[in-house]
């Protein structure tokens, strides 16, 4: 029988699959290419689904995926009954060296709890900036949560070119791309960046036809090909620390979290893999968390554990789980 501490476990890990929209291998030979994760990321309304709909169309065209109509990417549905409610579309496909398995969180919450619960593993993201607005502070804040997980590598598809007639402009959104990547620790002067529409590919695609905006996908998928293989530290090389800052989601209620809101000196129970330690959680920036929210926290643990960027843990407080997060930075 599973004990109330596995079940509260597997809340933190379990992904509603029954509300993800698939895109099946398209053969029996896909899984001896190499599998890399990939996600996209960025602001609200900068294109990610219509991109990742372009790519599956692209690549179906091609015999390499099974294309997935763009309103089933755009609207997963959101399964919450038995764990951490997350709303993604996951769709497969592969370029003549690689097999994908590409996730796409249209609203940006999910995107938040995908990644520091690990229910939404990437090798690899595909930061997707509008080349009308540039970065904006939910892309920094994506693309900053991408590096605390140890997403290794970053591709940027510069979108919306259509829409800006001068070319200065568009130097200008790419500049401030790649400084947004090198502040975060990216080297951003070296990303790629690909120019293009993902709007107008998906229908010239859908028309049958090709041109420059179905090139720049082109181009997108020979860029994340090239990337380097990702290489993952062993857990073992993780030496021992009794304090670190994190980024942690809090559950909501239905999804088995807190009713009250989380304060500075809050004293829960945190688990990391095997070990369970007590500690003390301070957050970093606002004054209260409440059911729902991301923040930042700095915890201190009353026993060392072994950790380092990236490891996650979990929060439980009498016998279940109510908050997942990230370690960010190692203070001690």
């Amino acid at each position: 029988m599973r004990s109330k501490f596995a079940r509260s476990l597997a809340a933190v890990a379990l992904v509603a699959l029954s509300g993800f929209a698939f895109a099946q291998p398209p053969s029996a030979g896909a899984h001896t290419k190499p599998l890399v994760n990939v996600g996209v990321l960025g602001q609200t309304g900068a294109g990610k689904t219509t991109l990742t709909a372009a790519i599956v169309k692209l690549q179906a065209a091609k015999g390499l995926a099974h294309d997935v109509e763009l309103a089933a990417i755009d609207k997963p549905a959101t399964d919450t009954a038995s764990g951490v409610g997350i709303a993604a579309a996951h769709v497969e496909y592969e370029t003549e060296s690689r097999h994908y398995a590409h996730v796409d969180m249209p609203k940006s919450v999910d995107y938040v709890k995908g990644l520091i619960t690990g229910a939404a593993p990437m090798d690899c993201a595909i930061v997707v900036v509008s080349a009308v607005d540039g970065p904006k502070p939910q892309t920094r804040e994506h693309v900053r949560l991408a590096q605390a997980a140890g997403v290794q590598c970053l591709v940027v598809y510069l979108n919306k070119v259509d829409l800006v007639g001068d070319k200065e402009a568009l130097d200008i959104a790419e500049g401030k791309a790649r400084d947004l990547l090198s502040s975060l620790g990216y080297p951003g002067e070296e990303v790629p960046v690909i120019r293009g529409s993902a709007l107008g590919a998906l229908k010239a695609l859908s028309a049958g036809s090709r041109g420059a905006d179905v090139e720049s996908i082109e181009q997108l998928l020979a860029a994340l090909d090239d990337m380097p293989a990702p290489q993952h530290a062993a857990a073992a090389d993780a030496t021992e620390h009794t304090r670190f800052g994190a980024l942690a989601y809090f559950l909501t209620q239905q999804e088995g979290g807190r009713s009250a809101p989380i304060t500075t000196g809050y004293r829960p129970q945190l688990h990391f893999g095997a070990a369970d330690v007590p500690g003390g959680v301070e957050l970093a920036i606002a004054t209260r968390a409440m059911p729902g929210d991301q923040a930042e926290i700095e915890v201190t643990l009353m026993s060392p554990v072994a950790l380092e960027p990236g490891t996650r843990f979990s929060i439980r407080e009498g016998g279940r789980t109510v908050a997942a997060g990230v370690v960010t930075d190692v203070l001690e």
